[in-house]
C-alpha cells in the first residue's frame, strides 16, 4: 500500500483517476439516495437503458455514415435528454 502512495505524485494519471473516483462517489451517493427517497427507481433505469441506446447509435452512424464528429458521448446526452422528457411527460399523465 505505500508503494501506491510513492508512486501517486509521480504519475498524473494516478492522480486525476483518484479524484474522478471520489468526486464520482460523491455526486452517486448523492444522487442515488435522492432516486430512492423519492421511488423513482424506474426513471434512473430508463435512462440507463435509453443512455446504452444512444451510445449503440452514434456509434454506428459514426461507423456507417462516417461521420466523425459524433461521438458516442454525444449520443448518450441526447438519449437521455430525450428519454427523461418523454419519461415525464408519460409519468404527469
Amino acid at each position: 500500500m505505500s508503494e501506491f502512495w510513492q508512486a501517486l505524485p509521480q504519475y498524473a494519471f494516478l492522480q486525476v483517476a483518484l479524484a474522478a473516483g471520489l468526486l464520482a462517489s460523491v455526486a452517486c451517493g448523492v444522487v442515488g439516495s435522492y432516486v430512492v427517497v423519492r421511488r423513482i427507481t424506474y426513471i434512473a433505469g430508463g435512462i440507463a437503458h435509453c443512455v446504452l441506446g444512444g451510445l449503440g447509435a452514434a456509434y454506428y452512424l459514426q461507423v456507417t455514415r462516417g461521420w466523425a464528429w459524433l461521438h458516442p458521448l454525444y449520443g448518450a446526452v441526447v438519449a437521455a435528454l430525450l428519454a427523461a422528457v418523454i419519461i415525464g411527460v408519460v409519468s404527469l399523465r
